[in-house]
């Protein structure tokens, strides 16, 4: 231990303010993304609260819970089915709502997903035909495309240690799948930086650092 901290006082002063800057600016991300993770979760908290003391929430829930245990809707179409057809799509607007933060790195995944994942599969699955003649009778392809979204991510595997790290790195679900190499390229181009840095260094300091790497070493 104590060559090893002799070591470390014989480096050149460049190398301990190099050292100093980056454990900053390490701590500093540390502290920028803990908090973003709390803002995250406590918008979750929020958005879940309100939900369950929300009349019209609880009301179009009890109604439509039936129909997505027994995984049908009847014809929405007709007269005696309006008031239901309103609370499907207020349900699906409420979900919508909360995927789109997902998305979007404002609500947290994992606690909405301990929480609501078999509301939404059941809520998707079971509307997947009404949400797509909604969509041919507006002629917009992107009507409930947040919730459809998340119902594909959450039916599916997890993902796999690549696209987690990044998810990781961003701290939000990849938007599209080319976000992955916007991100890895964001890494990339921080990582040149630092050996950028470090290879305009004084020549003098640099080696001093391989002498004293070289004499610990024979030593």
């Amino acid at each position: 231990m104590s060559d090893l901290w002799d070591w470390i006082c014989t480096l050149p002063a460049v190398v301990g303010i190099l050292a100093g800057a980056l454990l900053a600016t390490l701590g500093w991300i540390h502290t920028a993304r803990r908090q973003r993770a709390l803002s995250c979760k406590q918008h979750t908290f929020n958005a879940l609260l309100q939900a369950s003391f929300n009349q019209q929430y609880q009301h179009a829930l009890n109604k439509v819970r039936p129909h997505l245990r027994a995984g049908n809707l009847p014809d929405l179409n007709l007269t005696e089915n309006a008031t239901l057809k309103d609370d499907v799509i207020f349900l699906l607007n409420h979900y919508e709502f909360l995927a789109a933060g997902i998305r979007n790195g404002d609500i947290s995944e994992r606690l909405l997903k301990d929480s609501e994942k078999s509301t939404v599969l059941h809520l998707y699955k079971t509307c997947e035909k009404l949400i797509h003649n909604l969509r041919d009778s507006r002629n917009r392809r992107t009507s409930f495309e947040h919730i459809e979204w998340l119902h594909d991510r959450w039916a599916a595997k997890r993902p796999g240690l690549f696209q987690a790290a990044l998810e990781w790195l961003a701290q939000r679900p990849l938007y599209h799948s080319y976000h992955q190499w916007l991100v890895l390229g964001g890494a990339v181009v921080v990582l040149l930086l630092l050996a950028t840095g470090w290879a305009h260094l004084p020549q003098g300091d640099l080696q001093a650092v391989r002498a004293t790497m070289d004499q610990s070493v024979t030593e």
